[in-house]
């Protein structure tokens, strides 16, 4: 207990002396940054977009024959697998290869598929990025001037904020409107 009684006691003597610098530093109380800090979820404004949307439901629907194959074949393993679970103990070696040599090639063919979905949405998060990322570099520093604004952080960064201080909408919309 003594060992525990110490470690606390110099742990709230570390914080004291934080605390102090602290205020020193003018970090705590009327601190030297009395700026308006406002948050917003740049990917959320990103998917938000009508752009990105507009991406997102064709891509939906280019993909959706190949999801709907994905399933099926996955289904179809699925079986297979259990047959030979099942099975496995009065299962003949001829069995054996023939429930292979049907696995093998779904199985291929599921991995060949998930890759090729794969592959396909990293292609449009990157177009969609390509093309919102440089308006977004050019759109905050204008937007937080326009609005009196200080400092603009990606919510992902904020531990806890008052909801008034997120822009995330106003950011989506200005995105909307710009060419």
């Amino acid at each position: 207990m003594l060992y525990i009684t110490d470690d606390i006691k110099q742990g709230v003597l570390i914080l004291k002396k934080l605390h102090i610098l602290a205020l020193g530093l003018g970090l705590l109380g009327n601190s030297a940054f009395a700026g308006i800090v406002v948050k917003a979820d740049i990917t959320k404004a990103f998917s938000d977009t009508t752009y990105a949307k507009g991406i997102l439901t064709a891509l939906e629907k280019e993909i959706k024959p190949q999801q709907t194959k994905l399933e099926a074949l996955g289904k179809e393993i699925e079986t297979i697998t259990q047959n030979a679970e099942k099975n496995a103990k009065i299962m003949s070696e001829a069995d054996r290869k023939a429930l292979q040599a049907k696995y093998t090639p779904k199985a291929a063919e599921y991995q060949s598929l998930q890759k090729g979905i794969e592959t396909r949405l990293q292609n449009t998060q990157n177009t969609i990025l390509n093309a919102l990322v440089p308006k977004v570099d050019k759109l905050v520093p204008e937007m937080c001037k326009e609005l009196g604004y200080d400092m603009l952080i990606d919510s992902k960064y904020v531990i806890w904020s008052v909801d008034t201080l997120d822009i995330t909408a106003e950011v989506t919309k200005r995105l909307n409107a710009m060419p």
